[in-house]
């Protein structure tokens, strides 16, 4: 693997509404040729709903094909329009350092009572 200082866009939910509480994933994301992620969340609609919250994280699968957790999630968002963003991998400070295996994939949690973000956008890109 050579190491690359640019970005590639992995995966993106493209721009739509999250709604309904649970949790939702993406579809498998090719972590082969990346050392580094950068997660990031983006809502520009005003949130609704009674006491909304949106968790995003990155799973990873095992040789098995099972998912698990990786610990690296984003700071939960309320209220909205709101951002959030996070890196992690092999370039990263001790907290944010790990190493990823072939495939992971994108989680996102939605709680409260009939939560809506309108206008969200939840994206991962690699280097």
């Amino acid at each position: 693997m050579l190491y690359n200082p640019r970005s590639n866009l992995l995966w993106w939910s493209g721009l739509t509404t999250l709604s309904v509480a649970g949790t939702y994933h993406s579809s498998d994301v090719d972590l082969r040729d990346v050392c580094d992620v950068w997660l990031a969340v983006s809502i520009t609609g005003t949130s609704t709903g009674t006491s909304p919250t949106l968790t995003v994280s990155l799973d990873a699968k095992d040789i098995a094909g099972q998912y698990i957790p990786t610990g690296f999630s984003l700071t939960q968002i309320t209220p909205a329009p709101a951002t959030g963003a996070g890196s992690a991998g092999l370039h990263m400070s001790s907290t944010a350092a790990m190493m990823f295996p072939e495939y992971g994939r994108v989680t996102w949690v939605l709680g409260g009572t009939t939560p809506v973000y309108p206008s969200a956008s939840i994206s991962l890109y690699g280097r």
